[in-house]
């Protein structure tokens, strides 16, 4: 998986953990949270689960949020703003019981009943009614459609206002109904559709002529009018898996996406260069083109005036073909796999972070091959080369604010590496399928590289290895003339697998079994204790239950000797309360 270095909140002087945790107005915070709490402290006084454990996941969202700015332990990568979602989530939900609680108080006060006195469906639908109101006036808070709201001026900026309360910013306007009205109406729906559609048409049709490959597309902010920036990343779709898009290939789920960018960096006019602390370089296509054959890129799609003049200073780049503000190239000498010309070297394992290691020494060979007469590799056979690394301090930057270097570091090897060449071998048939890749040789025995993403899923038979090598590649060693690659499961993926059944089947059970509480605590507010107005005697006190699972049975429809709330007999909410005929002067009624 890729660091894509993402920057931990919060970060700078104007962000906080405050900021973090209460992202709202000061008015919406407070009540938001306020009636959370009412609702965590609700759920915890009845003995409620559900409620309780909402609470305990909230509160490991804030400690997460707060423990994962440099990643989590056995989790390893996990940008902290990222956990932020659950603790909103958990907030909102617990905000909700304590609407429940709150509408179900007030009609108990309105009845002059006891508090814990379960609600009916009439006063159930009020507070229903009331709290939904409230998040729909929140929602229209946020996406500025309140009916008399307003723009009013505040710290020197219009905000938006309803009545007396305003946004803390221009920046704080909800933008989900926007995204989704232009990214889910339809690709035919966008004036550019046809524009769109040529390029996809296009390119399925050079890939039925000149062969499938990897393409790579020019980074340019007018792609989004295709309806997403990422509507060419659908190559693979529209074409039936012959042409695959590079960015959908590499994005932070690959140890390759930085390779990726590095060489996008190189052939765009106005690169993204979203993985941070990359050494990315300017529009080169002498620079591009090594780096785009090393990913094993066919066809090179541009869309500027400046991408496609440098393009022609590469006889590497031929253009093959043209569509709208398009221009289509295939990539030469740029096969998937290929034999190697130089014997590897292993270098070995260094201390601390290895994914960076693998980034340092995979960035290091790509953008500085004149310093490596043979490609580094993690593994091997014990036959190649073990060299050491050591990190260029003539390239290093300052540290940053943090301590941080700005950049990854650039390693040599710190041994001389003695070359060995390599015997030619001829590469045929190569096929490639969703989880597999085959191909065969002439020569058994000779190293070939293999331009797919490393991971130790991989495995191989007719061969040894694989084994990492470059930018995040592999290599093999052929033992028979056809060789098979195969993504398999790992014995991790099983476990997990047997512990999904696991934890289904518990659900299942659980839910057969029927719902388990714990038993609340004594609530005699509402109980009528005084004497029987029949005459008998009161009941006489009985032990306090021990606390444990609540029975399943319904209770009894009365207490013997004793007198019960009449909603407890399933009576409607309006039912006169008993009265009592011993109090002096006239009816009363049952303390509550």
């Amino acid at each position: 998986m890729t660091d894509m270095k993402y920057e931990a909140r919060p970060s700078g002087a104007e962000d906080s953990f405050w900021d973090m945790f209460f992202p709202h107005t000061t008015v919406l915070d407070v009540l938001i949270t306020g009636l959370a709490l009412i609702g965590l402290v609700a759920a915890v006084a009845r003995r409620h689960i559900t409620g309780v454990a909402l609470g305990v996941v909230a509160f490991i969202a804030v400690a997460g949020v707060y423990f994962a700015r440099d990643g989590l332990p056995f989790i390893g990568l996990l940008w902290n703003p990222r956990v932020l979602p659950l603790l909103y989530l958990m907030r909102y939900l617990l905000m909700a019981i304590g609407v429940a609680e709150i509408g179900a108080q007030v009609f108990n006060m309105i009845k002059n009943r006891g508090s814990h006195t379960p609600i009916r469906w009439k006063a159930g639908t009020v507070t229903l009614a009331s709290g939904g109101l409230a998040v729909l006036l929140v929602f229209g808070f946020m996406f500025e459609v309140l009916p008399g709201g307003s723009t009013v001026t505040k710290g020197g900026e219009a905000v938006y206002a309803w009545g007396p309360i305003a946004k803390n910013g221009p920046g704080y306007q909800a933008l989900g109904d926007s995204w989704a009205k232009y990214n889910f109406r339809g690709y035919e729906e966008k004036d550019d559709y046809p524009e769109y559609r040529n390029v996809v048409t296009t390119m399925g049709d050079l890939g039925e002529t000149r062969g499938c490959g990897r393409a790579y597309w020019e980074h340019h902010e007018d792609n989004g009018k295709y309806g997403t920036p990422m509507a060419l990343m659908l190559l693979p779709f529209w074409t039936d898996g012959c042409i695959a898009s590079m960015e959908g290939l590499f994005f932070e789920a690959s140890g390759t996406t930085p390779y990726h960018f590095l060489a996008t960096a190189a052939m765009s006019e106005g690169a993204s260069n979203p993985v941070r602390k990359l050494r990315y370089s300017g529009l080169d296509a002498s620079v591009a083109v090594p780096e785009m054959q090393s990913l094993g890129i066919r066809y090179v799609m541009l869309r500027t005036k400046a991408a496609k003049e440098e393009a022609a200073t590469n006889d590497q780049l031929v253009r093959v073909a043209r569509s709208g503000p398009w221009a289509i190239y295939e990539l030469a000498n740029s096969a998937v796999v290929e034999p190697l010309g130089v014997q590897p070297v292993v270098v070995n394992r260094r201390e601390g972070d290895q994914r960076e290691r693998n980034l340092e020494q995979g960035t290091s060979w790509f953008q500085n091959r004149q310093d490596w007469r043979a490609m580094p590799a993690d593994g091997g056979p014990d036959s190649w080369q073990r060299i050491n690394v050591r990190v260029d301090e003539r390239r290093r930057d300052d540290n940053n604010a943090d301590g941080e270097w700005d950049q990854v570091d650039v390693v040599e090897p710190a041994n001389r590496i003695r070359q060995v060449t390599l015997d030619p071998v001829q590469v045929s048939d190569v096929e490639m399928g969703d989880q597999s890749l085959s191909f065969r040789v002439d020569r058994p025995g000779v190293p070939v590289l293999v331009k797919v993403s490393y991971f130790p899923n991989w495995s191989v038979e007719g061969g040894d290895g694989p084994w990492r090598i470059g930018p995040n590649m592999m290599v093999v060693v052929p033992t028979e003339e056809v060789v098979t690659m195969r993504y398999d499961q790992s014995k991790r993926d099983y476990v997990f697998y047997f512990l999904t059944i696991v934890g289904l089947g518990l659900c299942v059970l659980w839910r057969v079994r029927g719902s388990v509480g714990l038993q609340a605590p004594d609530m005699t507010g509402g109980l009528w204790t005084g004497p029987d107005p029949a005459g008998a005697p009161p009941p006489p006190p009985t032990a306090s239950a021990p606390p444990g699972p609540a029975s399943r049975d319904a209770p009894d429809a009365a207490i013997d000797g004793g007198w019960v709330r009449p909603d407890e007999h399933g009576f409607d909410d309006d039912v006169t309360p008993l009265e009592d005929p011993s109090e002096p002067g006239g009816p009363g009624r049952a303390p509550g």
